[in-house]
């Protein structure tokens, strides 16, 4: 299996969270014409505050989920 292989349609997704009303934004990654060894995301977050994010992404046919939090000024 690939080392960089599709994952419902996409190299990745990233979804934020906005605290503390859960708004909600889904954003798949740059460079959706092939796979590469980084994957890159542009998002603009429009609040200020902690954002918890999530992002998903498949190598070697195994789904990896990594969870962080950014605080926006």
């Amino acid at each position: 299996m690939p080392y960089g292989c599709r994952y419902l349609g996409a190299y990745g997704h990233l979804v934020a969270l906005h605290a503390p009303e859960l708004a909600y934004s889904h954003v798949h990654p740059n460079g959706e014409d092939r796979a590469k060894a980084a994957i890159t995301f542009d998002t603009e977050l429009h609040r200020a505050g902690p954002y918890r994010l999530f992002m998903q992404f498949q190598t070697r046919g195994r789904v990896h989920t990594v969870a962080f939090t950014q605080t926006v000024s």
